[in-house]
């Protein structure tokens, strides 16, 4: 389009906008400000001026081609359907075993497992700390916070019946216990380990500036690297901050700064190559309500991550260029509240996704905003992303929303605020040494949203509108189970007394000597996980070899 053609629309354009502002004159009551959940403003109406500036081959380009703006894929979804991975852990091993298996009767195509080695109720998810399921510093944990998992026996119960070589899984609980459980698992039933597909969150949010927590990180990544070529070795999880509050740009910036940090960590420390590294890295976003800078957010987001490999990393494989990433709904846009709503907000957030152009996806069931989803709930859930791909037709054309003025403009708008963010976040050393100053902007942010909530400025349909009519809540709320705890105590001492105790004890000696050694640790957890010691007793061994301190994270969040 010539310059002339814009001359004329931005002529058009101002003529537009004198009628409309004659009639706000006289209907002052229908003016307000319209902006994004993240508070970036929107105009009224997008034309062709509004994407002048940007390059359509350098900025937005193919599907399946650099800059990867409209999608990771040549042919999109028509030859790569995203995964339908429902997140899953519930009370007991065997509980989830059945609910995967007739989920996979059903259509499922990805594992998500949703499992923790004890831990304490006070202290949290602090790095690789876990405890023995009798240690009474669990206690109301377990049966309260979803399934644990805390030796090989559990994971033998827990994939009973599923063929390792052809799921792909995502293990959620970053501890290095859990996939060296998951691979000694493997090892025990024959499988080759370079047939594994999935990935394990390894530093979710971010590597841990803890010195042990650290280098088992590393540890892990490097491990996968060299001996599971087809393993993601670790997903970042800015999907968490989103649900916490933290705006779309913000988002972005903590996952892109997480992997720059990673990155680098793996280059510099353990001496790979970026095209070792880059391709096995993955990103977990989350879908909000607000449909139109979600999916911007999502091509922004791939665009930015293609120009970072290429251009700060010098990446030469296309493949580490691609940014690739799950998407789960957001959980904290579910209301207790009228709660058949959920399944409306979930598809319309799961449609973001897709048109954004997710890999893998996740719709939180209707109850997941009070209780863990039952099956009939993760079903329904299952069932809408089954309609969306075989019924709506947007697996049809790749990025059918690339081109519209007001995408291009808003996906430009938000790579451009991330940007700012990213900037401070190098200039205060990276991600970790940044996380207070994060975390502060990302609590500015939720209180912002929460006011704009109890002021109505933002309607919540049946929290603070639409509240007539409420009806009861279709599934009855979780309680706290003792008996779940008492099963799992039960089952770990069980598990004691039927190993062989002497190879356990020779293998305690081992672990802490390759601790102390700081030996890459995965062989070593692998054989001990195979000996039946619970991650509780690796933990113990972990502890007497380098100390308590040195295993906890040392930020200061007082910025």
């Amino acid at each position: 389009m010539s310059s002339t053609d814009f001359d004329a629309i931005k002529k058009a354009e101002r003529r537009y906008e004198e009628e409309v502002s004659k009639f706000l004159e006289t209907h002052k009551e229908l003016q307000r400000d319209y902006r994004t959940i993240s508070g970036i403003p929107l105009k009224r109406v997008y034309t062709p001026s509004d994407i002048e500036e940007i390059d359509y081959l350098k900025d937005i380009g193919f599907s399946g081609q650099y800059p990867y703006t409209r999608g990771s894929y040549l042919d999109g979804y028509r030859t790569r359907p995203w995964k339908v991975q429902p997140l899953i852990g519930i009370d007991t091993c065997e509980e989830t075993n059945q609910r995967w298996r007739n989920l996979i009767s059903q259509g499922l195509t990805g594992l998500v497992l949703d499992g923790f080695p004890p831990m304490s109720c006070e202290g949290g998810d602090r790095g690789q700390i876990c405890y023995n399921s009798d240690d009474e510093r669990t206690e109301g944990y377990i049966g309260h916070c979803g399934l644990v998992v805390e030796t090989l026996a559990d994971w033998e119960r827990l994939f009973e019946g599923i063929d390792l070589e052809k799921i792909n899984i995502n293990i959620l609980a970053h501890q290095s216990v859990q996939m060296a459980m998951y691979l000694s698992l493997a090892e025990k039933r024959g499988v080759d380990k370079r047939k594994l597909r999935g990935t394990h969150e390894t530093v979710t949010y971010g590597l841990s500036d803890g010195d042990e927590d650290r280098r088992e990180q590393l540890d892990e990544m490097e491990y996968c690297v060299k001996n599971l070529p087809l393993w993601n070795i670790t997903t970042f999880k800015g999907r968490n901050m989103r649900d916490g509050g933290c705006t779309a740009p913000q988002e972005i910036a903590i996952n892109l700064a997480m992997g720059i940090d990673t990155a680098r960590a793996l280059i510099k420390e353990r001496g790979l190559d970026i095209d070792q590294v880059a391709p096995r890295m993955g990103f977990m976003f989350c879908a909000h309500m607000d449909f139109l800078e979600e999916i911007a957010k999502l091509r922004a987001a791939r665009r930015m991550w293609a120009r970072i490999m290429k251009e700060m990393f010098g990446a030469k494989n296309p493949r580490s260029q691609i940014m690739r990433f799950h998407v789960q709904t957001a959980g904290s846009a579910l209301t207790r509240q009228q709660p058949l709503n959920n399944i409306a907000r979930a598809a319309i957030q799961g449609l973001a996704a897709i048109l954004g152009g997710a890999q893998s996806l996740h719709l939180c069931p209707m109850d997941e905003g009070y209780t863990i989803p039952t099956e009939f709930s993760t079903l329904v859930s299952m069932r809408v992303q089954q309609i969306l791909a075989h019924e709506t037709g947007v697996i049809n054309v790749c990025d059918p929303l690339g081109g519209s003025y007001c995408i291009e403009s808003l996906t430009k708008q938000i790579e451009k605020e991330t940007q700012k963010l990213l900037d401070e976040i190098e200039k205060r050393g990276g991600e970790c040494k940044a996380r207070g100053w994060i975390i502060n902007e990302i609590c500015a942010s939720a209180y912002k949203y929460q006011k704009q909530i109890a002021s109505k400025e933002r309607i919540i349909v049946g929290v603070n509108e639409f509240t007539e009519g409420n009806y009861p809540y279709p599934f009855e709320l979780r309680d706290y189970n003792i008996s779940t705890a008492e099963k799992q105590i039960s089952r770990l001492n069980k598990v004691w007394k039927e190993r062989d105790n002497a190879k356990a004890e020779a293998m305690k000696k081992s672990l802490i000597q390759a601790f102390q050694n700081k030996e890459n640790i995965m062989p070593h957890l692998i054989k001990a996980c195979k000996a039946y010691l619970s991650a509780g007793e690796i933990h113990q061994c972990r502890v007497a070899a380098v100390g308590e301190e040195a295993c906890y994270s040392k930020v200061s969040y007082e910025h």
